[in-house]
């Protein structure tokens, strides 16, 4: 079932990923507990860098609790975020849900219902 899924949404994502954008260098899992801050500095810790869409990177921030607006806004005034971001967050969410699964079964409705979104 999922790797149907996957087919689909593989075939498709040219369509769906938004505007073509140059890659960036990516944390990797930029979620709040790799984002040390002391209030004049941001540390970041467990890194997994890669190059790749920026969106990636955004769409983890707040994967797992909420992040403050304050960090969208000063992130789109320093890099404007492209329009439609909102629309696929869940789709560059998919590559987090797909790890996620290999350590708990219990993400396995999180990852369908990113894919079943898009296909």
């Amino acid at each position: 079932m999922v790797e149907d899924s996957l087919k689909k949404l593989i075939r498709k994502l040219p369509d769906i990923c938004g505007p073509e954008q140059p890659f960036s260098l990516l944390h990797g899992d930029p979620w709040l507990e790799n984002l040390l801050y002391d209030g004049k500095r941001l540390v970041m810790v467990d890194c997994s860098i890669y190059y790749g869409n920026r969106e990636m990177d955004l769409s983890t921030v707040d994967l797992f609790c909420p992040v403050s607006d304050y960090f969208f806004d000063a992130y789109h005034e320093c890099y404007p975020i492209d329009p439609g971001y909102k629309e696929r967050i869940n789709l560059w969410r998919i590559n987090q849900w797909l790890g996620h699964i290999t350590l708990d079964a219990k993400y396995l409705p999180k990852l369908m219902n990113a894919i079943n979104a898009y296909i």
